[in-house]
């Protein structure tokens, strides 16, 4: 799963196609998962106390449980589009997540190599076969509409309009190991409450004041990562030829680097105070999180 701001070393990214579909238990939690969107600088690491309950351990011992929870999710919705009268076949995890190119880096690096990622992209990733695609690429179009259909339910608007599926095999089978998309969603908006009620805590303002002046004194004058990347979107939208293309991906690499550096220190006592804050959040939220928390076992 790429990050394309407040990158840190070792993200995955999600294939394309009929296989993002099917490997999306690896970002249903993943949205809740996000770190608060604060004034600052570059989005804290995510090792808080509620990401460890909705996304798991890290290391080796998290790839292990996530590639389990993969092949259950896998199996439970190759069971359910039989018994629509479908075949299925489940994708085998190495074959839904690739490495990033960014992966093994440090943030120094990374931000050295790639910066934003705005007038930098990364090679695209390489997945493996989905064993699904050539199946129904042979079938008459209208029973590969069903097929999905069943695979990803039906396809409807939500209240601003964009379009989303409802049912569907891969969500029946992932709702019988995360808890229901209704009980997802919930703690999506209170994880987006609680960021907010970060956000406007004096500790956190004073160290977004801290990364601004450290930017500034390296040169940058920006309020947040977030106007970097507007502003450097902005400038790559006028340029016209490559040589003012690499000054503007030099700039964009300095600019990077400079925000990493600036982060230093400030990266702890974030996760500090976001430590306090989710802490209480777990607490007053306990059957919630138990319902939708990753299982270990």
């Amino acid at each position: 799963m790429r990050v394309r701001t407040g990158t840190r070393a070792g993200t995955r990214a999600q294939s394309p196609g009929i296989t993002a579909a099917l490997t999306a238990l690896l970002v249903v939690l993943g949205v809740a998962g996000c770190s608060p969107e604060h004034a600052g600088g570059p989005a804290v690491p995510p090792a808080s106390p509620l990401d460890q309950l909705l996304a798991g351990p890290g290391g080796e011992d998290g790839e292990a449980l996530r590639e389990e929870l993969h092949r259950r999710v896998q199996a439970g919705t190759a069971d359910c589009m039989a018994e629509l009268g479908f075949d299925y076949r489940p994708i085998p995890f190495e074959a839904a997540v690739a490495p990033s190119a960014a992966e093994g880096m440090s943030a120094a690096q990374e931000a050295a190599e790639f910066g934003f990622y705005v007038s930098i992209e990364d090679p695209p990733p390489e997945f493996g076969a989905d064993p699904n695609e050539e199946h129904v690429d042979d079938l008459p179009e209208t029973e590969a509409q069903a097929w999905l259909a069943g695979l990803l339910g039906e396809q409807t608007t939500d209240d601003d309009g964009a379009l989303v599926n409802e049912g569907g095999c891969l969500r029946d089978a992932q709702a019988q190991i995360f808890g229901s998309i209704a009980d997802q969603q919930e703690v999506i908006a209170l994880r987006r409450e609680l960021d907010d009620r970060i956000a406007v805590d004096r500790r956190w303002q004073e160290l977004d004041e801290r990364w601004r002046a450290r930017l500034a004194d390296a040169g940058f004058v920006y309020e947040s990562e977030e106007e970097i990347i507007e502003d450097l979107r902005r400038r790559l939208d006028a340029i016209d030829d490559q040589d003012a293309l690499e000054r503007l991906r030099a700039e964009e690499r300095r600019i990077a680097v400079a925000a990493v550096e600036c982060d230093d220190g400030v990266d702890e006592e974030r996760r500090a105070i976001v430590a306090e804050y989710e802490l209480e959040f777990i607490d007053s939220n306990a059957a919630l999180i138990d319902r939708v928390r990753i299982p270990t076992e």
